[in-house]
């Protein structure tokens, strides 16, 4: 029992509500084999709650973010997180493995993807369990380092109950079974990614201006808005970061809220005639930069100025 009963009904109801919303809109995402409900953390507080493994939105929280954290490492990001919803008769969906985005890479000793699936209602062969191949993450093929794979076992139906949390390797080949039901069948998927991997879900523009207001420093660190020397940077912004929970030195998030208020004036072409005619201020990074980078201390300003005389 991942999610308790109500942690699982309240989901359900919100989803599904979602889900109709959309289509009554005519701007929902609809393929042959689902219908996909996207940046779910603009979507409901309960959805918040499962990016942060917050118990009070999924009880097996605290369990689900250690084990990713054991896999991933801790500084890993939420590569994405989204219903799939197969409705009656869909077609199937290929079976695919969600790590290939690294291809021709494929590293064998550990994933650099893991799958969090949320399942809200029982699933079985009957209403489109997602099928999976067990094992099929391991290389298994013959004749030279890129002959992966041979022979797969048939793929097996996932049944589970309703609250059930599974979570899987991203090499592990899947795909949505066809729905032989009367009613749609509705899941959550979460995909968590090492740190270095590019986000499919761009959170940095996803998120609405009120989700980010009450953004917790947990959340923003998973949704990918601490920057490090290496990643993430905004016009410099963020290279003293060390990419860690809370570090001011690297939170893309002032940047995105200056955005929002329509002041982030980007730096540009510059003269010396410029700096005449503008101060520091004209520019949010300034601001930024005096706010949050804890290393910009006068006497270290002085120091690097002294340095280029």
């Amino acid at each position: 029992d991942g999610m308790s009963q109500e942690q699982c009904q309240r989901m359900r109801a919100r989803i599904e509500e979602q889900a109709a919303a959309e289509r009554a809109l005519g701007i929902a995402y609809l393929v042959q084999s689902q219908q996909h409900v996207w940046s779910l953390v603009n979507k409901g507080a309960d959805f918040v709650k499962c990016l942060e493994h917050d118990p009070q939105g999924v009880q097996a929280g605290p369990i689900i973010e250690c084990l990713l954290d054991e896999t991933l490492g801790s500084g890993w990001n939420h590569f994405s997180f989204l219903s799939n919803i197969s409705y009656p008769n869909c077609h199937p969906q290929a079976m695919h493995q969600d790590q290939t985005f690294i291809a021709p890479y494929n590293p064998r000793e550990a994933p650099v993807l893991v799958n969090t699936m949320y399942v809200l209602e029982d699933v079985n062969e009957i209403n489109g369990g997602t099928l999976l191949i067990p094992g099929s993450h391991k290389p298994n093929g013959s004749g030279g380092p890129y002959a992966l794979y041979g022979a797969m076992p048939r793929p097996i139906n996932l049944e589970a109950k309703a609250g059930t949390i599974l979570m899987f390797d991203g090499r592990v080949l899947h795909g949505g079974a066809v729905n032989h039901s009367d009613r749609f069948r509705y899941v959550i998927t979460n995909s968590c990614v090492k740190s270095f991997i590019r986000q499919q879900e761009n959170f940095l523009l996803t998120v609405s201006p009120e989700v980010l207001a009450n953004a917790s420093d947990k959340l923003l660190w998973r949704l990918g808005f601490q920057s490090q020397i290496t990643a993430n940077l905004v016009e410099g912004y963020g290279y003293q970061g060390t990419g860690k929970m809370g570090d001011s030195n690297g939170s893309v998030a002032h940047v995105r809220r200056e955005i929002d208020a329509g002041n982030y004036q980007h730096v540009g072409a510059l003269t010396m005639d410029d700096v005449t005619k503008i101060s520091a201020d004209h520019f949010a990074l300034a601001r930024i930069q005096r706010q949050n980078e804890t290393f910009r201390t006068p006497e270290h300003i002085r120091k690097m100025m002294d340095m280029t005389l």
